[in-house]
């Protein structure tokens, strides 16, 4: 049984790459869906006024375990 961990800014998100993933592999079959866990954010210093606007942080994340099916 093989395992993969999908981590994202929110749970829609989240689902989208769950959704995206499912669709590019229909031969795999879900053996377990792990809770979603929240990951816990690291502080940075805020933005200088007209910098770069850094990417939101993943705050969610989960692990499905999973077959791959012939």
């Amino acid at each position: 049984m093989d395992n993969k961990t999908f981590s994202s800014k929110d749970q829609y998100d989240l689902d989208q790459q769950i959704w995206n993933w499912r669709s590019a592999n229909p031969h795999i079959k879900v053996v377990k869906t792990h809770p979603v866990e929240n990951i816990e954010l690291r502080m940075t210093s805020p933005t200088p006024n007209f910098g770069p606007i850094k990417p939101p942080q993943d705050t969610v994340s989960v692990t499905i375990d999973y077959e791959k099916s012939n």
